[in-house]
């Protein structure tokens, strides 16, 4: 999947397969089907694909909603943390709550 920049507007992307849990082969094609899903043109038989303007456009929406559904899921995440931490402090100063009348008491008697 590493090939040498032609052009300065040439791209080397270098990948690897362990992520993936299949072959290179596997990758590469899935990774060539979906940039020839957004409009790339396969330069011959190599792994080149050229990308005109409403193509690179195209790539460049699909990252961004690949970026922002990542960033709602990261923020969802933290949300459910923080709400977890926030029931958990919460039960901290009840329980103290109750402690704190009981000592009172306790005191009060003797």
């Amino acid at each position: 999947m590493n090939s040498q920049p032609r052009a300065r507007s040439a791209v080397s992307v270098g990948l690897v397969v362990g992520w993936w849990g299949g072959s290179t082969e596997d990758l590469e094609d899935e990774v060539m089907g979906a940039l020839e899903g957004v409009g790339g043109q396969r330069d011959g038989n190599s792994v080149t694909l050229r990308l005109d303007a409403r193509a690179q456009r195209q790539l460049r929406r699909e990252a961004l909603m690949i970026r922002n559904r990542s960033l709602l899921a990261r923020n969802d995440y933290t949300v459910q943390t923080i709400a977890t931490q926030v029931h958990d402090v919460r039960g901290w100063v009840l329980r103290t709550r109750a402690d704190i009348r009981r000592s009172q008491a306790v005191a009060h008697i003797a």
